[in-house]
């Protein structure tokens, strides 16, 4: 049976003197590395079988019924499928590889989640595509295309404000991260979901907590484009018990 904490200590690096501090501290690629736990080995296998049932991408399918400006994959089937699990494990591996990180600023959050979602999409996007997206989907609730930057930014305020809290609720947070990032501003090109559910699988890995085994892509979706109050009592509901 899982155990896990229901919350975790503040990850905002506070520093003892007025010193300033480098604004990628916190994601650093030369901090001292760990190998990830057998758990979060484990973790991170089950985060692979959950997207496995909801991801498109994860299935071989490279959708673009968001609009007809968005650019297919650079691949698709099996080649697809196989690609976009192995670059979702091995971006979670090494995120726990540094775990737990601790952030100075706002900005070294934002260059966490870009490193994030950029190597989510390695080898996957075609060339040209840009980092962020510039069209506009055809659901209502989605950013439009011209404040997508500024909303990214926001996210990673939000996100920083959040984790700098001195008991962070890992369930919410993650509830809110796919939330806030996927349904509502998507803002990446490509990639929105596998991102926020990977930011999600590693802030839920800390405590331990495994990423809610949803199996049904249409209650999912129809779940997370309600208010946040109602999505998280379904993201709580899902979490396996202890």
């Amino acid at each position: 049976m899982l155990q896990y904490p229901h919350s975790m200590s503040s990850l905002v690096d506070r520093p003892s003197s007025n010193t300033p501090r480098p604004l990628s501290e916190g994601t650093d690629p030369t901090l001292p590395l760990v190998n990830p736990s057998q758990k979060q080995l484990e973790l991170i296998e089950h985060a692979i079988s959950v997207l496995s049932g909801i991801s498109r991408t994860f299935k071989g399918e490279s959708n673009t019924d968001s609009s007809a400006e968005k650019l297919s994959l650079r691949c698709a089937g099996d080649e697809l499928k196989d690609r976009a699990r192995q670059n979702f494990r091995h971006t979670i591996i090494e995120l726990f590889s540094h775990a737990p990180r601790s952030f100075s600023c706002a900005a070294a959050v934002r260059e966490f989640v870009v490193e994030t979602a950029q190597n989510l999409n390695r080898d996957l996007t075609r060339d040209g595509v840009g980092f962020f997206r510039t069209w506009d989907t055809t659901i209502p609730i989605h950013t439009p295309k011209e404040l997508v930057a500024e909303e990214f930014g926001n996210f990673c305020e939000e996100l920083y404000l959040r984790i700098g809290q001195d008991k962070v609720d890992s369930i919410e947070l993650a509830a809110w991260i796919e939330w806030r990032f996927n349904a509502r501003i998507h803002p990446l090109a490509d990639g929105c979901g596998r991102t926020s559910r990977a930011l999600s699988t590693y802030f839920l890995g800390l405590g331990q907590i495994p990423l809610p085994p949803f199996t049904d892509r249409e209650e999912y979706f129809e779940k997370i484009n309600l208010p946040f109050e109602e999505w998280l009592a379904y993201y709580t509901g899902h979490i396996p018990k202890q």
